[in-house]
This record gives C-alpha cells, structure tokens and sequence, in this order.
C-alpha cells in the first residue's frame, strides 16, 4: 500500500475511480436511470465534476513522472482546452437550465423536468437520488413550457399523466398533449 503514499499513486487512484463512476453513469443512461441528487445538482453537474477531476488527477499523476518542461506545457496546453471545452459545452447547452416538480394527485409519485433547449421529464425513485428519464418535449423555437407556464397537467388512470403543451409563441392556447405510463416506487 506505499504505492498509495505518493502522489503518483494517490491521483491514479482518484484518476482511475472517476473513470469508473463515469463508466456506471453511462451504464445506467443506457438504460434510462439517471442521477437526481438534487435541484441545480444532477447527472450533468456530476458528469461535469468527474471530467474536472478526472483532468486534475492525470496532471497530478503526469507531473509526478514527467519533468520535462516541454512535454509538460504541452500536457497543459492540451487540458486547458479540455477545460474550456467542457465549460463552453456546459455554457452553451445548459447553464440556464430550470428545474420544475410535481407530484402525482396521492402524492406517492414525484417527477422532475429539467428546461434548457428542451423539457425533459422524469420520475424520481422512492429513494429521490435516481430518476427514470419518460419523455423529452420540444418547444418551437425553443419555447420553454414550464418556465412560461404554458402547460396543464391531467392524470389519468391507471398510471398515466397526460402533459397539455403550448408549443408556439404565436399561438399561447393551442396546446399539444402527450400521454405517459409512470410506474408506481
């Protein structure tokens, strides 16, 4: 366990940890589970945060075996665009993103949309921590539904929420619907 003792061996681990966290994240987005840790935190933000470490733990561990000062610019060179890549994609994407929830009318089932391009909706777990991705709606022209209020909600049974929509600016009162099956937790 020394090689747990030194930096090298500190930031590989770090490193190779945050790889498969990154690796369990996909897995369960394959199969529509995501992260819900809770409002303004989500599967992006952790996703985000695992890069940064992921960045920093391989410059830790590069710099600790390499001291070569050309190699090392260029390794730095390389993560600053790394960097400013993820945080232009998450400034473009989804820095303005706007959180909503409700719940089903026994109050047992709880959903989640997130609102940035487009609104998408999930169920939250029994335990609030995951959530079950059911539908994305877009907007024409990137119209954001729930953050103008331009939604009604009617549940149905058994299990099923239908989602009344504006979808144009030019025509606030025409709604679309969409129908969905929700599990119980």
């Amino acid at each position: 366990m020394n090689f747990l003792r030194s930096p090298f061996g500190i930031s590989l681990f770090i490193f190779c940890c945050s790889i498969l966290l990154k690796i369990g994240l996909g897995i369960m987005n394959s199969k529509g589970v995501y992260l819900h840790l809770n409002n303004g935190i989500g599967q992006d933000e952790v996703s985000i945060t695992l890069s940064i470490v992921l960045l920093i733990s391989g410059l830790v561990a590069v710099f600790s075996k390499v001291n070569d000062k050309g190699i090392r610019i260029i390794v730095i060179s390389f993560s600053s665009i790394f960097l400013l890549f993820i945080f232009l994609n998450w400034w473009a994407l989804d820095s303005d993103v706007k959180y909503f929830n409700f719940s089903s009318p026994d109050g047992k089932e709880r959903f989640v949309v997130i609102e940035s391009r487009y609104s998408k909706i999930y169920q939250l777990s029994e335990s609030k921590i995951f959530m079950e991705h059911l539908v994305n709606i877009k907007g024409d022209d990137g119209l954001r539904m729930f953050t103008n209020n331009m939604y009604k909600l009617h549940w149905g049974s058994p299990n099923t929420l239908t989602i009344y929509y504006a979808d144009d600016y030019m025509h606030p009162n025409k709604y679309e619907k969409i129908s969905i099956q929700y599990d119980n937790y």
